[in-house]
C-alpha cells in the first residue's frame, strides 16, 4: 500500500468533465460546483482531487462537495437540511447524487483567479516554474512537506505532473459577476471540448 500512495498527489481543486480547476479560497470553486449542479451537470470531485500521476487520472474521491452558504441559497437549499463542515462554519456538506466511482482522465487544468481587471480572460501559463508553483500552492496538507522523504517524493511527482499537463489561468475581474464569469468559462469549455 505504501508504494501506491507514493504515486499520488492530493490537490485542492474540483473536477468537471476532466477539467481540473484549482484556486485559493474565494476563487470560485464552490460557486462553479453549485452552478454545475444547478445545471444538472455532474461534478466528480470537490475540494480535494486525488491524482494518479503515473496515469494522469483523477481517482474517485469523497461523494460530497462543500458549498458556501450563498451557493446553497443559489440552489434554493435550506441550510437546516445540511451539516456544516465544522460547528459555526458557513460552508456545508452537500452530497453528490449518482456519484461516479471511476477514474477520470485529466484533459486540462485551470487556475481560477480573482483579479482587479474588468473582464474575464483565459491564458496558458507558459512558464514551467509558474506551472509547478501553481500546483505546489494548491497541494493539500503542505505541512507534511517538512518531512524530507515526503517532500522529495512530492517535488518529483509535481515535476512529472507539470511535465504532462498544460495549465491555464482563468482570471475573473473584481467587477465581473460570478454568473458572467461562469458563462464565459463554460463557453470556453464548450469550445475546447468540441
Amino acid at each position: 500500500m505504501q508504494l501506491q500512495l507514493c504515486a499520488l498527489l492530493f490537490i485542492h481543486s474540483i473536477l468537471y468533465k476532466g477539467f481540473l480547476c484549482l484556486g485559493n479560497s474565494g476563487a470560485g470553486k464552490s460557486t462553479l460546483s453549485s452552478k454545475l449542479l444547478q445545471m444538472g451537470i455532474q461534478v466528480h470531485n470537490d475540494d480535494i482531487c486525488i491524482i494518479d500521476v503515473e496515469n494522469n487520472k483523477i481517482l474517485p474521491s469523497i461523494p460530497y462537495i462543500k458549498l458556501w452558504l450563498n451557493s446553497l441559497k443559489n440552489l434554493n437549499c435550506k441550510t437546516d437540511d445540511y451539516f456544516p463542515v465544522h460547528p459555526g462554519a458557513e460552508k456545508f456538506i452537500f452530497p453528490i447524487e449518482n456519484y461516479k466511482k471511476e477514474t477520470v482522465n485529466i484533459s486540462q487544468i485551470y487556475q481560477l483567479v480573482l483579479k482587479g481587471s474588468s473582464k474575464t480572460s483565459i491564458t496558458e501559463i507558459s512558464n514551467h516554474t509558474d506551472c509547478f508553483l501553481t500546483l505546489f500552492n494548491n497541494l493539500y496538507l503542505k505541512q507534511l512537506l517538512k518531512y524530507k522523504d515526503i517532500a522529495s517524493n512530492h517535488f518529483c511527482l509535481l515535476k512529472k505532473f507539470t511535465d504532462k499537463n498544460l495549465i491555464f489561468r482563468a482570471e475573473r475581474g473584481n467587477n465581473v459577476s460570478s454568473d458572467s464569469f461562469l458563462f464565459d468559462f463554460f463557453s470556453y469549455f464548450d469550445e475546447v471540448s468540441a
